[in-house]
């Protein structure tokens, strides 16, 4: 089995001189190996016997066929060959035609049952691929939700979306496959060659003087060309992906400005450039195989010549060199072109590579940290923090606190800090320097908290999902308690909205709630947050998109939650018009925070 692994490394060290790219087809390969191997190791090595297998009988059933078509060309072998002769007169055969009519038919059958065993060991193959791009899909999800908040703000959410959807599959497709197809196919060439060594040496000198060198110079000859092609392939795909998402998502706006011609131009730009670049790129793919199928005739028609008019063998001695040397050229010919295309394909597509990394991978938490219980106060104390991108301080020796069961309100100016002092208390964002304390004890990951933290923000999500499923996300049907979400229902004044509703609590609310009010969604959003038995809610400007009647209408609705279960509220936002119930009221501006109590 190190065996196939070394073929492969020697591949790569001989396609990659003088390469001055970034990712060499060396270092490709070894991260691509490193992948299947690390994921998979058993299942690693049975995937390479599979492929050994399927390339040792597809060059059996191939070779078995010069012996036929002699035999049906000159029977005589039949007498001379004792394993020939001892089967004709054993099986009685009234006829040479009726002999050869046999082995056709014994051919028919190696053939079909060598087929059969290809394309399940085919079907192995891509189930062990592909299931390596699920736990690729997975590893990459935990690595995302395991990062910190301001680490995955930093980065557009495209390309989010593309390690997460393009790259397991662009991996599997683009880097796995075409590895096993070039293992595959290089095993076809070699023992195609070994078996032309043994049985004509002549011819398998005259194919590795042809078509072997062809091969090698059409591979780094198309490298370049396809690597430039695959380069703006990439950048094209980024931007008509992230052109798309904008156009349906500013959806309104466009109508109201009257653009829709503009964006339509713009999009449609971006993908008939694409689409050009990915023509251009298939047109290149097929060349290869094209230049190797008329250097094969040529090859043939100067093999006669020479055995014809240099050689001057027999007719019989001639059949056998052409019928040998076309057999094997039309078998290595498919192979070569394969091996051009997917070397081709990895070398051009190892911006998966980079995608796979895009994500970092998160800082190891300490396991042995306990959940911290809150039953009396959240302190913040010297609290400091900058954005380190701007250069910004926002705070500097904050100190606030907040007693179990009290209704705050945190107001002041946009801009001033205040989603800041949310996100740290959610644990969020880390502080630079202060202490964060729950009942004297310091906070040290938001793992000791989540499990009773609720975040509600202006611009929450709703899923295109029942209203069950958008209160009660993640949770399987069957563990869903139906009389706590009764409870939550009754306590968020969405009674009157799921009796309205044909199916309930089971209806759809479409994308973002699209088929709900701007109150509807926000009680969703807040039932969403009780659901999971919180003790601090934070709602960060939550009903600032609301009407002045609406917000307090929510507010008061929370205000009363707070009191009938102790539930702890901070309430973040700019104006306090509809703020008539509160324990404690605080304005941050300038960096100061003050009591207007």
């Amino acid at each position: 089995m190190y065996f196939l692994v070394h073929l492969y490394q020697l591949i790569a060290a001989g396609l990659n001189n003088n390469s001055k790219d970034t990712h060499s087809f060396y270092s490709i390969i070894l991260d691509t190996l490193s992948v299947f191997y690390l994921n998979k190791k058993k299942q690693f090595y049975f995937l390479l016997i599979t492929v050994f297998l399927s390339s040792l009988a597809d060059v059996i059933s191939f070779s078995l066929i010069i012996p036929v078509i002699y035999i049906i060309n000159d029977p005589t072998p039949i007498e001379q060959i004792a394993a020939l002769s001892f089967v004709y007169k054993s099986l009685h055969f009234a006829s040479i035609n009726n002999f050869i009519f046999f082995l056709l038919i014994g051919l028919v059958v190696i053939f079909l049952v060598k087929n059969l065993f290809l394309l399940f060991s085919i079907y192995l193959q891509h189930k062990f691929v592909y299931s390596i791009a699920n736990e690729i899909l997975s590893n990459q999800l935990t690595k995302f939700y395991k990062n910190d908040y301001l680490d995955i703000k930093k980065n557009n959410s495209v390309e989010y979306l593309r390690c997460l959807i393009e790259a397991p599959q662009g991996f599997a497709d683009n880097m796995m496959m075409p590895m096993v197809f070039i293992l595959n196919e290089f095993l076809v060439v070699l023992l195609v060659l070994i078996a032309l060594l043994f049985y004509k040496p002549s011819v398998m000198i005259l194919l590795l003087l042809t078509i072997v060198p062809l091969g090698f110079l059409l591979i780094t000859t198309a490298k370049r060309k396809l690597q430039e092609n695959s380069d703006t392939r990439t950048k094209l795909e980024k931007e008509s992906f992230l052109s798309a998402v904008e156009g349906i998502n500013a959806y309104t706006d466009i109508k109201l400005f009257g653009k829709e011609t503009n964006f339509i131009d713009s999009i449609q730009e971006v993908f008939k450039s694409l689409y050009k670049v990915i023509s251009l790129r298939n047109i290149y793919t097929l060349i290869p195989r094209r230049i190797i199928e008329v250097l094969v005739v040529l090859t043939i028609c100067l093999l006669f010549m020479i055995a014809n008019f240099g050689l001057h063998v027999s007719k019989n001695e001639m059949v056998l060199i052409l019928l040998t040397f076309s057999t094997a050229a039309y078998r290595i010919m498919p192979s070569l072109n394969e091996i051009i295309i997917n070397v081709v394909k990895v070398r051009t597509t190892n911006y998966v590579l980079d995608l796979l990394r895009f994500i970092k991978d998160p800082v190891l938490v300490n396991a042995t940290l306990k959940p911290l219980p809150f039953e009396e106060k959240i302190e913040l104390q010297n609290i400091n923090f900058k954005y380190i991108e701007n250069n910004i301080t926002v705070l500097e020796n904050l100190c606030f606190s907040i007693k179990k069961g009290e209704f705050v309100v945190l107001t002041g100016d946009s801009g001033a800090g205040k989603t800041t002092i949310g996100k740290i208390l959610t644990g969020f964002i880390k502080q630079d320097s202060g202490k964060y304390l729950i009942d004297k004890e310091e906070l040290e990951h938001i793992n000791q908290i989540k499990k009773y933290i609720g975040y509600v923000t202006q611009d929450f999500y709703l899923f295109d999902k029942t209203l069950l499923e958008n209160i009660a996300i993640g949770e399987l049907k069957e563990n869903v308690d139906f009389e706590k979400i009764e409870q939550i229902i009754r306590y968020t004044n969405l009674k009157e909205l799921v009796d309205s509703l044909p199916l309930g609590i089971h209806q759809p609310i479409g994308e973002m709630g699209a088929k709900l009010s701007g109150g509807q969604k926000q009680r969703i959003a807040i039932a969403r947050a009780l659901y999971k038995d919180i003790e601090f809610l934070v709602l960060d400007e939550a009903t600032s998109s609301l009407d002045k009647e609406l917000e307090q209408e929510v507010i008061n609705t929370i205000y009363d939650i707070s009191k009938k279960t102790n539930l702890t509220v901070l309430l973040i936002t700019h104006r306090v018009s509809a703020i008539k119930r509160f324990d404690q009221i605080y304005e941050f501006n300038n960096g100061v925070l003050n009591n207007l109590a």
